[in-house]
């Protein structure tokens, strides 16, 4: 399944770059994350990365997305887990004047880059890597809205679904769930 997937996205990304010429763009901002089991806080992180777009038709765009995701929660325990992730949107584009609003939907692939609890107490701090125990591919959808200032300037709101659970096995496990994430950030395309 997960090959046919990016055998699908390929594809696509095939065909976009045979009728159109790709608008490239850096981006980075702040993640508001959080994982929808075990009553925890939300967590403030980043992320950053680049991104293409093709212009499918005048209305129409597809974008292809890699950045650097730090995602996670806190309580009386941290957790954090970095990601490199993977994201294909389709976008709708309405112009005014020197402003575009793109509202879009897509879908996301995660690749696990590290993964850490961290405990601390009033003695002492003790941090455990358990990347071993997370899954190392989260899939996920991703819905939001960018607006393109001047042509180049892009401001950035997107929620992002966590549709795979975190852990391998959740009964071992203190949290198990789906990441829940708000991405806030500021681009620039050239």
């Amino acid at each position: 399944m997960k090959r046919m997937i990016l055998l699908v996205i390929a594809m696509i990304m095939v065909a976009c770059v045979a009728y159109a010429q790709p608008i490239y763009g850096l981006k980075a901002g702040l993640n508001y994350a959080n994982i929808d089991e075990g009553n925890l806080d939300s967590k403030l992180a980043f992320h950053a990365g680049g991104f293409m777009q093709y212009t499918v038709d005048q209305f129409y765009l597809v974008q292809l997305e890699l950045l650097y995701s730090r995602k996670g929660a806190e309580k009386t325990i941290d957790y954090t887990y970095d990601y490199l992730d993977l994201s294909l949107q389709a976008k709708y584009s309405y112009a005014m004047d020197t402003v575009k609003i793109q509202p879009y939907i897509g879908g996301e692939a995660g690749y696990l880059l590290a993964a850490n609890v961290e405990l601390d107490s009033s003695d002492r701090s003790i941090e455990l890597d358990v990347k071993d125990d997370a899954n190392s591919v989260v899939w996920g959808l991703v819905f939001g809205t960018d607006v393109v200032l001047a042509e180049h300037f892009v401001l950035g709101v997107r929620y992002d679904l966590g549709l795979t659970n975190i852990m391998k096995d959740v009964e071992d496990h203190e949290v198990e769930g789906k990441f829940r994430t708000w991405m806030f950030s500021l681009g620039y395309q050239f």
